[in-house]
């Protein structure tokens, strides 16, 4: 699997996901983690090094813990409030499958910072 094939999979968990209809419940939707999927630590290591690589799993970790955290119910994810951070990974998704983690990630930053005004 590479990385593009990755985000997209692990990304379109959480846009799928019955935790943003139920997010008084902690721990509703266990989201299989990208390390799982790719179950070859070298390969995901080599996948953080590079920038779209850190950026975009940077980005899938912060909503796993969320999403995975049976004790603790967020109130924001990557630094956005909930139905933000829910725009965020869809368009995560799209961009991603549309351009690439490499030619996405430009588009993300901008996305993000819309976002957070």
């Amino acid at each position: 699997m590479n990385l593009n094939e990755l985000v997209i999979k692990v990304s379109g968990d959480f846009i799928s996901s019955p935790w943003w209809d139920s997010q008084d419940s902690p721990g509703v939707d266990r989201i299989k983690e990208a390390s799982e999927h790719i179950n070859n630590g070298e390969q995901y290591a080599s996948f953080k090094k590079t920038e779209e690589g850190s950026y975009l799993l940077s980005v899938l970790e912060a909503y796993e813990c969320s999403f995975n955290d049976a004790d603790w119910l967020p109130y924001e994810i990557v630094g956005l409030p909930i139905d933000k951070a829910r725009t965020f990974i869809g368009l995560v998704n799209r961009e991603v499958a549309k351009y690439g983690a490499s030619r996405a990630i430009p588009y993300l930053r901008q996305h993000y910072e819309s976002l957070t005004k």
